[in-house]
């Protein structure tokens, strides 16, 4: 019985590490953010080789089809909502604690690996080319305008090259499952936690 009250235990104290803290009593917190969020890159990924004339430029799958307005309004949405349910209740008025979102943003990166091409004469080495996506955001609470603790969080996903290839030995790239809203929402969740632990420690 005892291994069962401590497995019910221990995943109760996951989900409450998961969810922060919730305060005792309701608490206003002035909300300064953005209503856009940086978006890199903006056209194709700087070039591997710019003074290889013969070099395509290869644009991004995943973060050039996102509109910055929206990343950033799902992101304060997201955060105001989870703090909401930590009694704390993000608002433009002035208030006692300032919660500033500094700087959010949201890059793809480019990746490549060589393969031995079959079909073509001599085997010559090609290149496949997957991405990398993330979402960053930091965050700074102040109390009567003094800094009291900030923290940068990111959430990352990424294509993967995959065992299978194609019949000329290309392999295949397994795309993103996990793409931006996803991101976002894991960034604004885990800000969420530091935030409502250090407002309990200062409200407590």
């Amino acid at each position: 019985m005892k291994p069962i009250i401590y497995i019910f235990a221990l995943s109760l104290c996951l989900v409450s590490c998961r969810k922060g803290k919730k305060l005792e009593h309701p608490v206003s917190v002035q909300f300064i953010t953005d209503d856009h969020s940086a978006v890199y890159p903006q056209g194709h990924f700087p070039l591997y080789n710019p003074y290889d004339w013969t070099e395509t430029p290869i644009y991004p799958w995943y973060a050039d089809a996102n509109d910055s307005t929206k990343i950033a309004a799902e992101f304060n949405s997201d955060l105001t909502d989870f703090l909401a349910k930590n009694n704390l209740f993000l608002q433009s008025d002035t208030a006692e604690y300032t919660l500033r979102i500094q700087w959010m943003k949201l890059s793809e990166s480019l990746n490549k690996e060589s393969y031995t091409d079959s079909c073509s004469a001599d085997y010559p080495t090609r290149y496949v080319y997957y991405s990398s996506l993330q979402f960053k955001a930091t965050a700074t609470l102040y109390k009567h305008g003094i800094k009291i603790d900030s923290w940068t969080r990111e959430a990352n996903s990424r294509e993967t090259i995959r065992d299978k290839r194609d019949d000329c030995n290309k392999p295949k790239v397994r795309r993103i499952i996990r793409r931006t809203y996803s991101l976002v929402s894991q960034v604004a969740k885990e800000l969420r936690v530091r935030i409502s632990k250090k407002m309990y420690e200062l409200e407590k």
